[in-house]
């Protein structure tokens, strides 16, 4: 709960203005950035494309496939 914890947070900080914002899921650009986020992990996941400065060196965009015996339990 956002609001509960930013008013916890602010007892701490006394003088400090804060602002709470809508949720980002409802803004329309959310899906876009979803979107591009995922297309630029299949490329670099498939090896189509070199890691982006969000993940570089994170080896967060390595493709993942279910061995063939673990689809048959």
């Amino acid at each position: 709960d956002i609001p509960t914890l930013s008013a916890e947070a602010a007892k701490q900080h006394p003088g400090v203005s804060y602002i709470i914002t809508a949720p980002l899921g409802l803004h329309v650009l959310l899906v876009d950035i979803v979107n591009d986020r995922i297309n630029d992990c299949l490329k670099q996941g498939s090896g189509d494309a070199d890691e982006s400065s969000v993940c570089d060196g994170t080896g967060k965009c390595n493709l993942h496939q279910e061995a063939e015996s673990e689809r048959n339990v």
